[in-house]
């Protein structure tokens, strides 16, 4: 592991990995985490923040955050434990999950347990193995909403809109920012 393999965004106490980049130890990040695309963990990972798991990272050991997005995949081989929520996205692997949050688990994805104690939302076909028997569990076919019944919808001749309301008329000088604003 060297330096370069780390950047810190301090306004937003975020530590980013660089893509391609690998750690052969535990790592503890005492902010927020963004994982670069293919990067690899060889051991445990703990996040004093939220952790973004770019797509393709490789997590051999647990994963500790506050909330995890695990992005298309990505994969935790050991358990992931979180204080928040956790989107477990698109072909995404965990071995485990257990949250205190809300946690989401996508279409094409695996997770061998899961534990919440809010909610589980599974949307689509992906593979969960056991859920906890005390978790409340919504399943959902996908994510889009339904379109509502016509007569919900109003009348188009309901709608009144004059030209000055359409930001898309307006010049760039009536709506560039006020520095006194700002």
């Amino acid at each position: 592991m060297t330096a370069e393999m780390i950047k810190y965004h301090k306004k937003t106490n975020t530590y980013i990995t660089s893509k391609k980049s690998y750690f052969d130890e535990d790592m503890l990040f005492p902010g927020n985490l963004i994982s670069g695309i293919n990067t690899s963990f060889w051991g445990n990972v703990i996040v004093k923040g939220s952790a973004h798991i770019g797509k393709n990272t490789k997590i051999c050991g647990n994963l500790t955050a506050e909330n995890v997005i695990l992005s298309s995949n990505a994969s935790v081989h050991g358990q992931i434990f979180s204080s928040g929520d956790v989107s477990i996205l698109t072909n995404a692997r965990a071995a485990s999950v257990i949250c205190d949050g809300n946690l989401t688990i996508m279409d094409n994805s695996f997770v061998g347990f899961a534990r919440s104690n809010k909610l589980v939302e599974i949307i689509g076909n992906p593979k969960v193995i056991e859920i906890d028997r005390v978790t409340k569990t919504v399943v959902r076919k996908d994510t889009l909403l339904p379109i509502p019944d016509e007569d919900i919808l109003p009348d188009e001749s309901d709608i009144e809109l004059s030209e000055s309301d359409n930001p898309l008329s307006k010049s760039e000088s009536d709506i560039s920012l006020n520095e006194s604003e700002s």
